[in-house]
């Protein structure tokens, strides 16, 4: 299976490849960390890239899976991935509390994801609130994935 890399037409950069150049090639520590989560990738697509906890799980609710590896005694480092037409498309990669819990986070300043301050009204009656944004394909449009995802792919 091939390993994909997305491209953000909109940053101009792939984010798992933005994410990755943080670390120092130069300290030994990164570079076991880099090199942890390589042979994760690696090994994943070997198998086909089905989940294998507790390398990588699936997202509830999505077509998604995640490869998990600690950085830390607190911290994960998460690469969102997912599978198509036999490749591994690498979508982002970012940092996360283990214990992550959006409604027990409060940052100054800035209320509760997915919480407003305030209902939201339509009509007289109250309604859902939605924090996060649809996934936006690179054409602007909402045609199907796999029609729209084919221009904006970088391969290894």
């Amino acid at each position: 299976m091939n390993i994909v890399y997305y491209y953000d037409p909109d940053l101009k950069s792939c984010p798992v490849k933005r994410y990755l150049n943080q670390f120092d090639l130069g300290v030994a520590k990164d570079l076991a960390l880099l090199a942890a989560i390589d042979s994760k990738i690696i090994f994943l697509s070997c198998q086909k890239s089905h989940p294998h906890p507790p390398i990588s799980k699936s997202l509830h609710n999505y077509n998604f899976f995640e490869i998990r590896h600690r950085k830390n005694r607190n911290i994960l480092i998460r690469v969102i991935y997912f599978c198509c037409e036999g490749k591994m498309i690498l979508l982002n990669a970012f940092e996360k509390p283990d214990n992550y819990d959006s409604q027990k986070i409060n940052y100054p300043g800035a209320e509760p994801r997915g919480i407003p301050s305030a209902p939201l009204t339509l009509r007289g009656r109250k309604s859902l609130f939605i924090a996060s944004a649809p996934l936006r394909y690179a054409t602007g449009s909402h045609s199907s994935p796999r029609q729209s995802r084919r221009g904006i792919l970088a391969d290894k």
